[in-house]
Parts: C-alpha cells; structure tokens; sequence
C-alpha cells in the first residue's frame, strides 16, 4: 500500500496475520488468538517488520491496519502469502507498507 496517510499524526502501523487453519465456523463468536505484529517507520517513511511465524503450509490472509492519535482506524488492507512445503519454517517475512 502506498500513500499512508492522516488528517492527524499516524500513532501505529499494526498487521493482522491470520493462518492458513483458522477457519471461521461462526462470525458470532471472536477469534482472540491471532497473530498481531506492529510495523515500525523507517528512514525513507515505510512502515515494516520482519515476521518469522509463517509455520503453516498454505494461505496466509494479512490485514494492515494504521491509526492515528485521534484513535480513528483506516480502512483495513488485505494481502494473502502462500506458504509452501519447500520453504523452511525458519523462513522470514518481509512486510512493508509504504507511506
């Protein structure tokens, strides 16, 4: 995503990721166990981190999500990654958000 924006100051930068086995049975009740990584800022205004848990093999579904000081949430943007067997678990993954 480029262009991050806000009419006040961005607080933080946060990603979603949700694993390839978490299926969704009944959108009534919440799911609290998904993994939630805060993106830092860098030097050339892109938000990332370096996430290393991507265990599973299969479709990974990605929301970013950026607030500002107001408490006021953006839109969320989805993104998918696949994990296949021939990637070693250890493998890490590279999440950038550009502003």
């Amino acid at each position: 995503a480029q262009n991050v924006t806000s009419t006040h100051t961005l607080d933080q930068v946060q990603a979603v990721i949700i694993p390839p086995d978490q299926g969704i049975t009944d959108p009534s009740i919440p799911v609290l166990d998904l993994e939630n990584v805060y993106l830092l800022e860098t030097e050339n205004h892109t938000y990332e981190v370096v996430y290393s848990g991507l265990t599973l093999t299969g479709d990974y579904t990605i929301a970013i999500v950026a607030s500002d000081t107001n408490g006021d949430l953006s839109i969320p943007k989805q993104s998918r990654i696949t994990r296949t067997p021939s990637i070693n678990t250890g493998t890490q993954l590279l999440l950038l958000l550009e502003d």
